[in-house]
């Protein structure tokens, strides 16, 4: 118990990361060897909490009662087999609560492409490198024709969209005439959303998050401007809003439209009802804060600004009208084909898109990621280590219930002299191996759901730690009933 006491307390204390991570080596060992020692502190008092158990069973039936006083008489038999039990116990208890843990941090920091069964396809192609060294004019491709060719190859395809978006060309570097490199002509810039001062994700120097579940570390974009399929920087109306929230915009987000202003996708990039829109240069890197590769910004602007946000933090900063972009001077061209599917395609049905596409896109040939969500099949795997898990623990009570049969055989010899009846004696032997089972499983639980917790906890590699109580129960009902019955088809008398 100390050291758990000790690596909790470790793990516990202190929000810097990188100090805690400092820590994790140490605190992970105390924890571990605290939950070994747990285990066999457990195994040392299963003498004593069987005779607890003996001395208050007094209102069980007589085969219970005579299988509760055999148990204490007889520990140097009951012991290992608790002790077995309560090791396979441990072992699976902890990998279930260590599993759902990881699930449910898995669901929480999902990296979302878009909205389920959701896919987005470029629209614009790059052109080559050409021998002077500059690229050729970007190739529009015919959203018309993509639809067509992915309903011909699926057939669950709901409905399409085409997403509007400022479209970076030919912004590569080349050699001047004095041999320095200068930008070429073209369309060079990409757009953000600035964050307001006091909005900012907390973060250490090194630029490790100090609190993943601060809310301004969260959402659409979040963290550190992560981007998928869909275009950063939406130009549309309603539809467009529809297509990206999985429901109908709200009046004001229409109304903000209409104004000129911008529908935001995290409120992390409003405040006092504006919001900023930066636009920085492909041709310019620089470094950002924390040391990170960013490009410098040439201009910005304050918009009015109505938070929407969509069903999942779906990565894209926000939707503006297509007046507005032309009065910022933003060039806007089509970018993406929004695709929604009525469900996630198989392999075989995503190998006949792509090769659809391949007729389509000439020299980037598109392959179709859709969105599968997050935590597809958490319950099932669950379900599956329990299975498992009550199969290696079964191992062990079976082979610990043959063991303490064949040692209590002379025991049974003498009940049958005194005239016991075949039904005692089959009783007694199933309730022998029931109380094994489920003292070594109830302790089991114990050693190996609370070690785990506090690994979670402690360590913080995981959003929270998580216990499948339902689970659980099926474990510690399904060991010790199938345990008894197992002892009951062992007895031949």
């Amino acid at each position: 118990m100390a050291a758990l006491a000790a690596g909790t307390g470790l793990g516990m204390v202190g929000d810097a990361p990188d100090v805690l991570a400092s820590r994790t080596p140490l605190v992970a060992g105390l924890l571990i060897g605290g939950a070994v020692l747990t285990a066999a502190a457990l195994v040392l008092l299963t003498g004593g909490v069987v005779a607890v158990l003996t001395a208050r069973s007094g209102w069980l039936p007589l085969p219970a009662r005579m299988a509760a006083r055999d148990a204490a008489r007889n520990r140097s038999r009951t012991v290992p087999a608790v002790a077995a039990i309560l090791a396979a116990a441990t072992l699976a208890s902890a990998v279930m609560v260590l599993a759902a843990s990881q699930f449910e941090s898995a669901r929480q920091t999902h990296p979302w492409s878009a909205r389920e069964n959701q896919a987005a396809l470029p629209l614009a192609e790059t052109g080559p490198l050409l021998a002077d060294g500059s690229v050729a004019p970007v190739r529009v491709i015919d959203p018309a024709a993509v639809t067509g060719a992915l309903e011909g190859a699926l057939g669950t395809v709901e409905w399409t969209r085409v997403l509007a978006s400022p479209v970076a060309q030919n912004c590569n570097m080349r050699a001047g005439a004095t041999g320095s490199s200068r930008p070429d002509d073209g369309n060079c810039l990409e757009y953000k959303l600035a964050v307001p001062a006091g909005n900012e994700c907390p973060a250490t120097q090194q630029g490790l998050v100090l609190n993943a579940g601060d809310s301004r570390c969260q959402g659409s974009m979040l963290p550190l401007g992560i981007s998928g399929q869909i275009p950063q920087l939406i130009v549309g109306g309603a539809a467009e809003l529809e297509a990206l929230l999985g429901r109908k915009p709200g009046r004001d987000a229409l109304e903000a439209l209409a104004g000129g202003g911008m529908v935001v996708s995290n409120p992390v990039f409003v405040k006092d009802g504006q919001t900023v829109l930066q636009a920085y240069d492909l041709r310019r890197p620089v470094t950002g804060p924390n040391n990170r590769a960013d490009f410098e910004v040439v201009s910005d602007h304050s918009l009015p600004a109505v938070v929407e946000s969509p069903e999942v933090p779906v990565p894209y900063y926000g939707v503006i009208s297509a007046d507005a972009a032309s009065r910022l001077g933003i060039h806007v061209e089509p970018a993406a084909l929004l695709i929604q599917l009525f469900g996630y395609p198989s392999a075989a049905e995503l190998d006949k898109a792509s090769a659809a596409l391949a007729g389509i896109y000439g020299t980037q040939p598109a392959a179709l990621h859709v969105e599968a969500g997050a935590d597809r099949d958490s319950s099932s795997v669950l379900w599956l280590l329990v299975g498992l898990s009550a199969l290696i623990t079964l191992s062990a009570a079976g082979i610990t219930a043959g063991l303490a049969l064949a040692d209590a055989r002379s025991d049974h010899m003498t009940l049958a002299g005194v005239g016991a009846p075949p039904r005692l004696r089959k009783s007694m032997a199933g309730a022998q191996s029931l109380m094994t089972a489920g003292l070594g499983t109830l302790m089991g639980l114990i050693a190996g759901v609370v070690p785990a917790v506090l690994v979670t906890a402690a360590t913080r590699t995981l959003a929270a730690p998580v216990v499948p109580w339902l689970q659980l129960l099926a474990l510690l009902v399904a060991v010790p009933l199938s345990g008894g019955a197992l002892a009951l088809s062992l007895i031949h008398i």
